[in-house]
């Protein structure tokens, strides 16, 4: 079986794929595993029997093609008998700058052979939306080829420069917009109150600069970053974090929050899970459902009220040991070879 994923391995922004395709490989060595943007469009493409698309508008970006381009593209793959796959990580891209980027994913969604989905949520959806493509399910796999040397609380603290008298929530990846800001900011009186800091690297992220401005750019950036710590009880660095630095992150934090206001899936709750933190997260998308389902607080989009009570539990879960729970859960359930064998399989039946 030749598979091709959509997306080129050494430029991809989470490591999603790349595990995918490590454990596939591992799974059957027969295998033949190909990506990158360029092959979608060479003639080696139409000897595969599995195209698994992730992000559709990747496979136009920079090249000059439009989305009519995309539907001729994978009409001709299905000519010579290949499968089109598709992993529903977004309803459309997210804030899309260009009308052709959320044109691509539709192209693609009326295409699909299979469409997989990471909850009941979307596949719902989709089954009205799309109804000639397959819709299964399939989780949101662990980053289990990684984290995996244990770091104590009072170890991070000391390499991230922290006060282990706190209580720390911690809320990863970059921040999408003020509303997601706002979230936090709305907890100022809640946190102080309780001794709680937020931590969020990304809360905002400095943007590059260069000549005199730099100086400028990183004072400012140093005193804004003061400010949130001394007013809010946000604690952040401005940047996104190096890899290394998650597990520091996730030894500090006593639980974990998803900030999205709108959401479909999040790698993070699963990544909570793994790092044995008890997860909140809105009651929305897949996301609302899956926490729920596995015992996790979830909060209604907009009520600071219902915010702060799922934190308390939260809180109170994590103290009574419900994040090792979650661990025992994604290692049993959500493991990459266990997600990549469900995939694999899914591969088989369309062949």
């Amino acid at each position: 079986m030749k598979i091709y994923f959509g997306i080129d391995e050494n430029d991809c922004f989470n490591p999603y794929v790349s595990i995918l395709i490590k454990r596939l490989k591992e799974i059957d060595d027969t295998l033949e595993v190909v990506s990158g943007i360029q092959t979608f469009w060479n003639e080696e493409i139409l000897s595969c029997n599995i195209i698994h698309i992730h992000w559709p508008d990747i496979l136009l970006k920079n090249t000059n093609r439009t989305p009519e381009d995309l539907k001729l593209r994978l009409q001709a793959i299905k000519e010579k008998g290949g499968k089109i796959v598709a992993t529903c990580h977004n309803i459309k891209p997210h804030f899309a700058k260009f009308p052709w980027q959320t044109e691509a994913y539709t192209v693609v969604y009326e295409l699909c052979d299979m469409i997989l989905h990471m909850g009941n949520y979307s596949q719902n959806l989709f089954k009205e939306l799309y109804p000639r493509s397959r819709h299964e399910i399939l989780p949101h796999h662990i980053y289990d080829d990684r984290y995996k040397d244990p770091v104590t609380k009072e170890e991070a603290a000391k390499k991230l420069g922290l006060s282990t008298k706190y209580t720390y929530i911690l809320c990863l990846g970059a921040f999408r917009d003020q509303q997601e800001r706002d979230l936090l900011l709305g907890l100022t009186d809640f946190l102080k109150k309780n001794s709680i800091k937020i931590l969020a690297p990304s809360f905002f992220i400095e943007r590059k600069t260069k000549g005199i401005r730099i100086y400028l750019r990183h004072a400012k950036t140093k005193l804004k970053c003061l400010l949130l710590n001394l007013l809010h009880n946000i604690k952040t660095s401005a940047k996104i974090i190096p890899e290394e630095e998650i597990p520091l992150f996730g030894a500090m934090a006593d639980l974990m929050l998803l900030q999205r206001v709108v959401i479909l899936n999040s790698g993070n709750a699963s990544m909570g899970f793994y790092l044995g933190k008890v997860v909140v997260g809105p009651d929305t998308g897949n996301v609302g459902p899956f926490l729920k389902e596995s015992g996790n607080p979830v909060f209604e989009v907009g009520s600071k009220e219902s915010l702060i009570s799922s934190i308390k539990e939260g809180l109170a879960q994590a103290a009574a040991g419900y994040g090792q729970k979650n661990k025992t859960y994604a290692q049993r359930h959500l493991s990459s070879k266990t997600i990549s064998r469900q995939l694999l399989d899914f591969y088989k039946s369309l062949l």
